[in-house]
């Protein structure tokens, strides 16, 4: 039997090239600085483990929306607030921010956040709080829309995207964004049925200055917040009543407004001490 050695550089070629293609693909850990730093890898697969890499407690706050106790329904007028106003809600957009977490020391933790919410879509019912300093908050409070320094549209805090652009607040009125579009329909005194829009934001007016942004009071927590190295949740609940942006201390009457409030000062601050009193809660 006759063998031909032609054939052996070819099987060798070939057994060196599936070698190569092996080894370009190989999955692991590519960062050098990593415990499990894989000089053979050329993909990274997201497995890398770091020796001071520290596990800990982190905050999931939920946003709540209620009229008087009841869960928020839309779409339906079932709510009347003190005016006699009977309403629907058909859309609720808002910003939370700069949340405060004040320590059994008595000592504040200011998160730096700017959060968006509508609350017909779930992904914006909640935000996470990670990397807090450990120790036992006791006390929290937070700023419903955005402070002064942050309101304006080139700042670089919020981006450009649809929901954001959404609430910009017209220059002419002071720019940056709108705080809240509270918005649906009444049955107005003549029985008809209108629609009402409570657009609360940053208005500047004459070179003065109306913004309705607030800072809650602090809530005490029954329960405190302790953060330790346990990797674990603790969730945060905050609650808006929606009626209350209507009354105490000072009752709200849509038939009033059906040109707007937007470039109105006393009714920008009117809304602003309500919803200072009483529309919000924390309930922990």
């Amino acid at each position: 039997m006759k063998i031909s050695f032609s054939i052996f550089p070819k099987v060798l070629f070939f057994l060196l090239l599936a070698g190569s293609i092996s080894s370009c693909s190989k999955d692991g850990c590519t960062d050098p600085n990593a415990l499990n730093y894989d000089s053979e890898a050329k993909n990274d697969d997201g497995t890398c483990t770091y020796e001071n890499a520290e596990e800990q407690t982190s905050v999931k706050v939920t946003l709540h929306h209620r009229v008087d106790g009841e869960t928020l329904e839309f779409n339906t007028i079932n709510y009347s607030n003190d005016a006699g106003n009977d309403y629907s809600v058909v859309r609720l957009h808002y910003y939370i921010s700069d949340i405060t977490l004040v320590n059994s020391d008595g000592d504040n933790h200011i998160v730096d956040v700017i959060h968006y919410v509508d609350a017909t879509q779930s992904a914006t019912l909640e935000m996470m709080l990670d990397s807090l300093p450990k120790g036992s908050y006791t006390a929290v409070s937070f700023r419903f829309g955005i402070s002064p320094e942050k309101n304006h549209v080139d700042s670089g805090y919020l981006p450009g995207t649809p929901e954001h652009v959404g609430m910009f607040w017209p220059e002419q009125m002071g720019g940056g964004y709108h705080f809240m579009k509270l918005e649906g329909r009444y049955e107005k005194s003549n029985d008809s049925l209108e629609n009402y829009n409570t657009h609360l934001g940053g208005l500047v007016m004459m070179g003065d200055d109306y913004s309705s942004s607030f800072v809650t009071e602090v809530f005490n927590l029954d329960e405190p917040i302790v953060i330790t190295e346990e990797d674990s949740i603790i969730e945060l609940p905050i609650v808006m009543n929606i009626n209350n942006w209507y009354s105490n201390p000072n009752n709200y009457d849509m038939n009033d407004y059906d040109d707007g409030i937007m470039n109105k000062p006393a009714v920008q601050t009117m809304l602003k001490e309500n919803g200072a009193e009483n529309v919000f809660s924390v309930e922990r």
